[in-house]
């Protein structure tokens, strides 16, 4: 299983402060029916 993926926004007006999300996997969340998913946002965003 992979543990980490990383994916590039694909709504163009919010790039410009979360240009990738972080799809965060571990055997102890596989049995959820959702993903944690974590923005990655530039440190200057707000």
């Amino acid at each position: 299983m992979a543990r980490f993926d990383v994916y590039f926004t694909p709504i163009a007006d919010d790039r410009k402060h979360t240009p990738f999300w972080l799809d965060v996997q571990a055997n102890h969340l596989q049995t959820l029916g959702t993903r944690v998913v974590i923005p990655l946002r530039w440190l200057s965003a707000k």
